[in-house]
């Protein structure tokens, strides 16, 4: 045969083989039919997410949806699908909040497991735009042609049915029954079991040990009598009788904690720790339950303006402060209330940018002084002064705009400067105690200093 005889009869071969190949029978793909119950959530953009449920019936290429979800009501669309991709849109209503629905960019799973649209929302009182994913696993009905064996209503697989819809296989872990002495186990149909199991366990009770697991119970041995133990009671002593911990109140008076950082000075009564009386804390600082004391720099009370202010600090072998403050505006006797009956003071000297090292808050206190009321204050003819045997001593002076003065002056061996240089800013305040009604305050900053080192600190306000 001549080579162009032999290509001839090869070409001839393979048009027929194309042939035979074109002309044989194709098994037809399943077209795509979402005909069911769905649950679904919707994604609102800038807004919550909200549970749906959807009943979607399928004609052909016409798909019916029809449902409700949380905070919106009833749904009604209709949507035309392409049942060889999936790909849909459509358009609907849902009710006063959604008039006009428009379903944009659908697209749902071949096997009708899933699906997910975009809508977006006009006529009502916003606009709305989000998405919606809707699920056949989750809807509460076993459904056997998506290949589902169980169906509980959710997708959250903490039990023997799956977030896919299908059971757990048998051994895998689910929910337990509270008895450390079971193992919690699907059987691979669906339920939890719980069989016994050995081995050791703890009956939590101090009273006894070494124990077991005995046909689905704790077994332990009981300790010896007189054994100590606790009840976390502060106002009883325990030991075990019997394998049980028991408890005799200790005397009234005996000194308890109630678990509270505000009281202090609790005691018991019958066994009980009574809670204790409000902690005092040390001047600047007040009482909060998430800390405990811890330092204050503002207390809620109005302090007046100042006109000019110098402070002086020094921490050398007898540490001291001076402060010296006029005020902006008038001040009259009656404005510092009566120190020599019950107007008690306080003077706070606050780092105000540093942190408190029991604390963590800011406001680190560098120097401070109770200032109490009583007999070491005198009345003078414009106003108060205080002196005490510890070298204390605070000077307060009425007068009218920029001629009322304030004067504290502390040193000696009582009066500790806890730290120098401070961090920062330094925020001095002269005022009200604690409990002390009505409220004053007078205060000043300082920053930058004239001069700050480990031994001496200058500022003045406005500087020179």
């Amino acid at each position: 045969m001549t080579p162009w005889g032999r290509a001839r009869t090869s070409l001839c071969a393979l048009v027929f083989f194309a042939l035979c190949l074109g002309g044989a029978p194709h098994a037809a793909r399943a077209q795509l039919d979402m005909t069911g119950p769905w649950d679904a959530q919707a994604l609102i953009a800038f807004g919550p997410t909200v549970q749906c449920t959807f009943d979607l019936v399928q004609t052909g290429s016409d798909l019916a949806i029809a449902g409700e979800c949380d905070l919106v009501g009833s749904i009604t669309a209709t949507a035309t699908i392409d049942v060889m991709t999936g790909d849909f849109s459509g358009s609907g209503s849902a009710g006063p909040v959604c008039p006009t629905m428009t379903l944009t960019l659908g697209s749902a799973e071949l096997d009708g497991t899933s699906f997910f649209v975009s809508f977006n929302c006009s006529g009502g009182p916003l606009p709305v735009v989000g998405g919606i994913y809707g699920y056949r696993c989750g809807n509460g009905v076993i459904d056997s042609a998506i290949g589902e064996t169980c169906d509980d209503g959710d997708r959250l697989g903490f039990d023997c049915c799956t977030d896919t819809c299908v059971f757990k296989g048998a051994g895998l872990v689910c929910p337990g029954d509270e008895n450390q002495c079971t193992d919690d186990v699907c059987d691979g149909a669906g339920t939890c079991t719980h069989p016994n199991r050995t081995g050791s366990c703890d009956d939590d009770n101090s009273c006894s040990t070494g124990g077991t697991c005995v046909d689905g119970a704790c077994t332990a041995t009981s300790v010896p009598d007189d054994t100590a133990c606790d009840d976390f009671n502060d106002c009883t002593a325990e030991s075990c009788q019997g394998g049980v911990c028991a408890a005799t109140d200790k005397p009234d008076g005996t000194a308890c904690e109630d678990g509270y950082l505000c009281t202090a000075g609790e005691t018991c009564v019958s066994g009980t720790c009574e809670i204790g009386p409000p902690r005092v804390c040390p001047p600047c600082r007040r009482c909060y339950e998430s800390n405990g004391c811890e330092p204050v720099p503002f207390d809620g009370m109005p302090c007046d303006y100042y006109d000019h202010a110098r402070v002086l600090i020094k921490k050398t072998g007898t540490d001291s402060v001076k402060w010296t403050w006029t005020g902006l505006n008038a001040l009259a006797v009656d404005d510092f209330g009566d120190p020599t009956a019950s107007t008690a003071y306080e003077f706070c000297v606050f780092d105000s940018f540093a942190a408190d090292p029991e604390t963590g808050v800011s406001g680190r206190i560098l120097f401070s002084a109770a200032v109490p009321a009583g007999t070491s204050w005198k009345s003078k003819r414009n106003g108060y002064a205080f002196k005490s045997a510890d070298k204390l001593k605070v000077r307060l002076k009425a007068g009218s705009a920029g001629k009322s003065k304030l004067l504290v002056r502390a040193k000696g061996p009582t009066h500790v400067v806890n730290y120098l240089p401070p961090l920062d800013e330094l925020h001095v305040v002269l005022r009200t105690a604690e409990g002390v009604t009505p409220q004053r305050c007078f205060q000043a900053y300082f920053s930058p200093p004239i001069t700050s080192t480990s031994t001496v600190y200058k500022g003045e306000d406005p500087t020179p």
